[in-house]
């Protein structure tokens, strides 16, 4: 099979193409034990159709009858392309944790969603997933049974199917017979007949289950700085161990940028994308193998050393904590040749960022924009959260309206490039010839008879280096259409509420943060998309009904606190009084408290009278609700 025909058919429409176990060897490292299908020496994929009995290749489809026969390490062939995932898929650090789940690509845009787990030796019959028991004794030396199982598939699905695969792989490991490899045929089946083309074609399918809430909460106003840095193609390393965290933080920035997703499976239906996007030059051309930023959710030493060495692009890379100690060294030394270097390590869990001194005036944020992620935090973190109900939508803290911040983010600072004269006509080092990536002084540095005002709340010096100077940034001027230029620029971002004094026409604490000078509402609207005034216009209703709800409760428990005290004070006058004419004392309180129905009496009422001890002993009337009936 030719490799290098085009991936649009590898699949045949299904979204997995394999299922991979890689067991760790003590003696020769990370190994290929088993394949579903069988690999095939080509980096371009082909899976049998669902409802066939033979593949495309001829190789029949069976379950665990076929391949528990097959002798360890007949599984197939992996393209040199591939060389690397049996090292990806057991990361570094793996043995320090009982399980985990980690993300990565390999060429051709093939997304892989990998989860491993550890085990006792002495529990498992059959440790070699590929059926042979000959090497048992040398795999199992360390004691402890390593695998990890991974999905091949065509869309950066990250969230959902490691959430299925982690349940698939907990059972997997509980058979205690890794030669046992149905439950894998099975999850190959399930998945692809599950999530079929209708349903995966969806852009809250691809974002589902990763975490952009906790990664503003951790990072605050370096997840700002990280964008700009990525804009500017500059390597930035994201660590965290176990390396999860930063497989998912390196997600959650490509979700940030308009349909970068999409740009990761070119083959494929665009699903993030509209057409006043498309007008204003989206999506950049970042974050997909053929661009300038290379977007690797994982990277092991190797692969670190190959993009940052070997490469002069960009790159957004997760990894460990080990291997970011190691470039952080790197980072100090002076002796750059030698070692890989990049611009920025960030640990996602401690939020300690180190980015290097030749860039850290270039993505500062101005003031304005510390503003603004100061809010986003704010929300994230739950704004008013401890007057809302457990019941209660929490929109305001949601993934998906911190992401639509931040693109709105991202979509007033391109709005706002783009009114300046001259940049869209600047070719820069896009054009046709990429060796023109230099900029005269005069363009770059202050002093340019060039306005750059609109562009002064974003740092005038990031910004232009970024149009002018980056690949991404003239590919986006050469896209961007004219009508764009004739708009005029949003508002300079200026936050309306940063403080949790601020209340908004409901009465709920505003989390709602503005980049613009005066609320939607007045004339500065008219500039605005509909999209972003119906997104407004539904969280400012979410916040509506979220008071709304605060109301009722608390009048519901203002009532009940009223009942509460009444029986209270009842009991006590009761008490203090004596038993005998409780009847009395009762009805006395009842037409005390009932207004106009003071001589409404129970006819032929037998009251039985209590002693001291009993009416000393009742408690108070619990307040009446709906569901008790």
């Amino acid at each position: 099979m030719d490799g290098g025909e085009g991936i649009g058919q590898a699949f045949d429409g299904h979204l997995v193409g394999h299922v991979v176990v890689v067991g760790f060897h003590a003696q020769l490292g990370s190994q290929i034990e088993f394949s579903y299908p069988s690999l095939r020496g080509s980096p371009e994929l082909r899976t049998p159709g669902l409802s066939d009995s033979q593949d495309v290749a001829g190789e029949a489809v069976g379950r665990r009858t076929t391949y528990a026969s097959q002798p360890s390490g007949d599984w197939g062939q992996l393209p040199e392309e591939w060389s690397f995932l049996p090292h990806l898929a057991l990361p570094d650090g793996a043995h320090e944790s009982e399980y985990d789940t980690v993300y990565f690509c390999l060429p051709r845009d093939i997304h892989c969603v990998a989860c491993f787990r550890q085990t006792n030796a002495r529990e498992a019959m059959t440790i070699d997933a590929g059926g042979g028991g000959e090497e048992d004794e040398r795999i199992a030396s360390r004691g402890s049974v390593q695998k990890s199982v991974v999905l091949m598939c065509k869309r950066p699905i990250y969230g959902i199917l490691g959430e299925r695969l982690s349940g698939v792989v907990r059972a997997y490991f509980d058979q205690g017979d890794f030669a046992r490899t149905d439950v894998l045929a099975d999850l190959f089946h399930s998945v692809n007949k599950s999530l079929s083309k209708p349903y995966w074609n969806n852009f809250s399918v691809l974002v589902h289950g990763l975490d952009l809430r906790t990664l503003v909460l951790t990072l605050k106003g370096d997840l700002l700085r990280v964008l700009k840095l990525t804009l500017l193609e500059k390597r930035v390393v994201l660590v965290s161990q176990p390396v999860r965290a930063a497989c998912n933080a390196v997600a959650c920035l490509a979700s940030v940028f308009p349909a970068a997703f999409d740009r990761m499976s070119p083959n494929e239906e665009a699903l993030d994308s509209n057409m006043e996007d498309q007008a204003l030059g989206l999506p950049l051309e970042i974050l997909s193998e053929r661009d300038n930023v290379i977007f690797q959710p994982y990277a092991h030493l190797p692969v670190i050393n190959n993009l940052l060495l070997e490469s002069s692009k960009g790159c957004v890379l997760g990894t460990s904590r080990n291997c970011g100690v190691f470039l952080k060294t790197a980072m100090a030394s002076n002796d750059h040749a030698n070692l890989p270097t990049c611009d920025a390590i960030v640990d996602v869990q401690t939020g300690q960022t180190t980015i290097r001194e030749e860039v850290v005036h270039l993505c500062a944020l101005t003031k304005q924009e510390s503003l603004f992620v100061e809010d986003l935090a704010y929300a994230a973190g739950g704004a008013g959260r401890e007057n809302e109900s457990p019941g209660t939508i929490q929109y305001v803290s949601s993934d998906d309206n911190l992401r639509e911040r931040l693109r709105d983010y991202l979509r007033r600072l391109l709005r706002s490039t783009a009114c300046i004269n001259g940049v869209l006509q600047k070719s820069g080092p896009m054009g046709t010839d990429t060796s023109a990536a230099t900029t005269t002084a005069a363009q770059v540095t202050p002093g340019s008879k060039v306005d750059w005002s609109p562009v002064e709340a974003y740092n005038t010096l990031f910004v232009k280096m970024w149009a002018l100077t980056t690949m991404n940034g003239c590919q986006w001027a050469a896209k961007c259409e004219p009508e764009v230029k004739k708009a005029q620029p949003p508002p300079s971002p200026v936050v309306l509420r940063s403080s949790q004094n601020f209340n908004n026409n409901f009465g709920l604490t505003s989390v709602w943060s503005w980049w613009t000078e005066e609320p939607r509402n007045t004339t500065s609207a008219t500039s605005q998309s509909a999209v972003e005034r119906m997104s407004a216009a539904s969280a400012r209703a979410v916040e509506g009904m979220s008071d709304l709800i605060h109301k009722i409760e608390s009048e519901l428990k203002s009532i009940e606190t009223v009942i509460r005290e009444k029986v209270e004070e009842g009991k006590k006058t009761i008490s203090a009084q004596g038993a005998p004419d409780l009847d009395n004392k009762l009805e006395a309180r009842v037409n005390s408290d009932s207004g106009d129905i003071t001589n409404m009496k129970t006819p032929q009422a037998r009251v039985l009278k209590p002693t001291r001890e009993a009416t000393e002993s009742l408690s108070p009337v619990p307040l009446f609700r709906g569901g008790d009936l």
